[in-house]
C-alpha cells in the first residue's frame, strides 16, 4: 500500500522544528528522560523520540497528556510553545528573505 504524502510546507517544517525544541526543553527542565516522560504520559518512548526529532507532532489529546506528565497546565504549555514557534517563524522568514535577496 502506498500513502499519498504531501510535501512538507515551509510553515509545517517551522512548526515541527519549534515543537522539537519545545518538547526537548520542557522535558529537560523537569530533569526526566524520554522513558520517564513516556511512563508518566502514556505515550511511547518512540513517539516522544520522534517528537524530539521533529518527525511527529501530537494530537491535542496527547499534548494534554504531555502537559499533565510534565506537571504544567496545558494553557501554560501552549503559551511556551507559542513563544518558541514565533521565534522559529521569524528566523525562517529571515532566512527566506536572505535567499530571495541573493537571487
Amino acid at each position: 500500500m502506498f500513502l499519498n504524502v504531501a510535501p512538507m510546507t515551509r510553515e509545517h517544517e517551522t512548526f515541527c522544528k519549534a515543537f522539537r525544541k519545545f518538547v526537548t526543553l520542557a522535558r529537560q527542565e523537569q530533569f526526566i528522560t524520554q522513558q520517564q516522560l513516556s511512563l508518566e504520559s502514556g505515550l511511547t518512548r518512540q513517539f516522544i523520540s520522534m517528537m524530539e526529532r521533529g518527525k511527529r507532532v501530537p494530537s491535542f489529546e496527547n499534548f494534554f497528556f504531555l502537559a499533565s506528565a510534565l506537571g504544567v497546565p496545558c494553557g501554560e504549555l501552549c503559551e511556551r510553545f507559542d513563544q518558541i514557534y514565533r521565534k522559529e517563524r521569524k528566523i525562517a522568514n529571515q532566512e527566506l528573505a536572505e535567499r530571495i535577496r541573493k537571487k
